[in-house]
């Protein structure tokens, strides 16, 4: 971190002179990380600042650094010290960790300008600028209103994961599923807002949380999970269609059978035809004889 810090800081001085300035009284500090319920704590740094120039006075600023972004913030104007004078300063910094425990080095960079400016604002040609940086101790610790809203987080990440476990497979309810990764969303918000201070909105977030994952919880899983996943359709629910086997006859085949039964059963009209038939020459000479007999019984008795 010292060595991020160090090009950190070491970006834009290439063309300015070296400031002469030290640290007045301490340079340790303790502090809580944030004011009560909200903005970034903050403590003042006196530092002796000679201005070099003997014939001008020297604007001095600064620029602090952010732990939450990892940047260096303009901080503005911090004093003027007068012509070859040397003169203290006081510098603002913050303790912009909001839900940590540590001892961290803290830098910021002063910039001091000699010379006059111009219309737009700006330092004419001619003027020069100075700079350096220095480094504090600081001691910073959460207070109790950081405290509620790290308990609050324990509770809504603890949660989470104990819910989120519901939602598994393929088979659970998706406006629940929304619910719950909203909750997420809301999580990560409230610890970046804890991490700049901004205690109310963030305790606004968590318990936010907490609410959504306890909804999504109620309807994790519908009625119709109730089977493994992978069966929760209403074709897998049906039941199996019956073999194919020989041990039953279709209805069509039953007629058939049937049909055919009755067709064999009864005569057909070439079976009655050929039997008469036979039966008729059958008794054709007997008929023949029988009438020769009748003749002669006939002949005889008119004889007598």
């Amino acid at each position: 971190m010292r060595y991020f810090l160090a090009v950190l800081l070491m970006v834009g001085v290439v063309s300015a002179a070296d400031l002469t300035a030290t640290l007045v009284g301490t340079s340790l500090f303790n502090v809580s990380n944030c004011r009560m319920q909200g903005d970034a704590n903050r403590f003042t740094v006196d530092v002796g600042i000679q201005n070099p120039s003997s014939t001008k006075f020297m604007r001095v600023t600064y620029l602090y650094y952010n732990s939450s972004s990892g940047q260096l913030q303009d901080g503005g104007k911090a004093c003027d010290v007068g012509a070859g004078m040397r003169q203290t300063c006081t510098f603002t910094l913050y303790t912009i960790t909001g839900g940590k425990n540590a001892t961290d080095v803290i830098p910021f960079k002063i910039v001091g300008w000699v010379g006059d400016i111009c219309g737009n604002g700006e330092y004419c040609a001619g003027s020069m600028e100075y700079d350096t940086t220095l480094e504090v101790t600081v001691g910073h610790y959460t207070n109790i209103y950081e405290q509620t809203v790290l308990d609050k987080l324990d509770v809504a990440r603890s949660e989470y994961t104990r819910v989120s476990a519901q939602y598994t497979g393929n088979c659970y309810n998706t406006s629940g599923y929304n619910v719950l990764q909203f909750a997420s969303t809301e999580i990560q918000r409230a610890s970046d807002m804890l991490v700049v201070c901004n205690i109310h909105d963030s305790l606004y977030a968590v318990n936010d949380a907490i609410n959504r994952i306890r909804q999504a919880e109620g309807y994790a899983k519908p009625a119709s999970c109730g089977a493994p996943p992978g069966n929760n359709n209403s074709q897998n629910n049906q039941s199996a269609p019956p073999e194919n086997n020989n041990t039953e006859v279709p209805q069509n085949e039953s007629y058939n059978q049937t049909y055919n039964e009755t067709e064999n059963n009864t005569p057909s009209t070439e079976n009655v035809t050929n039997i008469t038939s036979a039966l008729i020459k059958g008794c054709i000479p007997f008929c023949i004889l029988a009438g020769v007999l009748l003749f002669a019984v006939w002949s005889e008795r008119k004889n007598d």
